[in-house]
């Protein structure tokens, strides 16, 4: 070899060297290194390893890495882990440690086998980044969902004893005041208001049960049944259903559906419901003395089906409404009898679904419900 040959090879090490020592010192600086033995001794830990495990380098040389064995892992766990190494394979998983001080830290984990000439394994290098904030994380999710999970087994248990031991009563205290009501019948006027202010009660805490069972039979729409739904057909039945308030207030109906959102798997109840009451609303919430004008449109949209159903009523201020729009037993215009359910159910059902409702309105002007639901096509 010449002497520019040498020079040259001397430089392609040194440029080699120098790279090398600029990986090294990345890896320092981002991960926790280690280097054992085959039997699991500890020859080498960088800075980090120490600043993490609050242990300093001469208490971990020589020893193993149960010097930061939390306790969590079973013993099966680093069997299974020494199978891999041993065998020649890199292993990944997360590892939760135990420091000095007593506290814990999770840790991305890569072990890599390092060979000698002769392919045989001589040292384990292992490479970790520090991922604690990322599974308490998880495992605060984790709480949130089993507490929600518990909350929403109380409500369904709550839901069962509304449904079947508090309305069994309430109707048979209708019952008896309908028979107090006949046998009063001559008694004087107190008496009678008296019976009447019953009657009302008794009657009002059945509409609150009443909607207390509907809104909690919706807080799950995986317990429906998912079926074939024509668009036509829901329209229809709500025409239908509404067929007395549409003919005296001379309601028009415009219906505008693309062929592809005619048919679609969905719950059909809760697409019933919804249009029902935008629908019914719509009439509701009419300008005085002008025939109520409502369209209906739907059309597919990026696999979605975009339900929109205007109207040229009252409209709403949507800047007094704010965020109460939605709400329960909320109301906004007492000129119009009504409990505040409508929208309430409305939303839930939607959001139900896995699906998404705008408004967009100006008082006497109108109110346009933007409906976006994924669907699935008859295929």
């Amino acid at each position: 070899m010449d002497w520019n040959s040498m020079i040259a090879a001397f430089d392609a090490k040194q440029n080699l060297l120098h790279s090398l020592n600029a990986y090294q010192k990345a890896v320092n600086t981002a991960a926790i290194v280690s280097i054992t033995d085959r039997g699991g001794k500890i020859l080498y830990v960088n800075d980090l390893f120490c600043e993490i495990s609050k242990y300093n380098r001469k208490e971990l040389l020589g020893k193993n890495h149960r010097i930061v064995n939390s306790g969590f892992h079973p013993p099966e766990f680093f069997k299974g882990l020494w199978k891999v190494i041993v065998s020649g394979s890199v292993w990944h998983g997360e590892i939760k440690n135990k420091a000095k001080d007593g506290s814990y830290y999770w840790v991305d984990t890569t072990i890599s086998p390092i060979f000698n000439d002769n392919g045989d394994v001589v040292q384990y290098l292992s490479i970790r980044t520090l991922i604690t904030e990322r599974k308490d994380l998880e495992q605060e999710k984790e709480r949130l969902l089993e507490d929600l999970t518990g909350k929403y087994n109380d409500m369904m248990q709550f839901n069962y004893i509304v449904s079947h031991n508090i309305r069994a009563p309430i109707a048979k205290i209708i019952s008896l005041i309908d028979l107090l009501k006949d046998e009063c019948v001559n008694h004087d006027d107190n008496a009678q208001i008296l019976i009447k202010y019953l009657i009302d009660s008794a009657l009002s805490l059945d509409e609150v049960i009443n909607d207390l069972t509907n809104i909690l039979s919706v807080s799950r729409a995986e317990n429906q049944n998912i079926e074939l739904v024509n668009l036509a057909g829901i329209i229809n039945s709500v025409q239908d259903n509404l067929e007395t308030q549409i003919r005296e207030s001379g309601t028009s109906l415009q219906i505008y559906i693309d062929e592809d959102a005619m048919n679609f798997y969905s719950i059909k109840s809760y697409v019933n419901s919804i249009i029902f009451n935008l629908v019914s609303n719509a009439i509701k919430y009419s300008k005085r003395d002008l025939h109520p004008s409502i369209i209906i449109q739907a059309k597919k949209i990026d696999g979605r089906l975009m339900l929109i159903v205007t109207d040229y009523g009252i409209g709403i201020d949507l800047g007094k409404a704010g965020t109460d729009l939605f709400g329960l037993y909320k109301r906004f215009n007492f000129s119009k009898e009504g409990r505040g359910l409508g929208l309430y159910m409305t939303k839930t059902q939607v959001e139900a679904l896995g699906g998404t409702i705008d408004v967009s309105s100006h008082p006497g002007v109108g109110t346009t419900f933007t409906i976006s639901l994924p669907v699935k096509n008859n295929d």
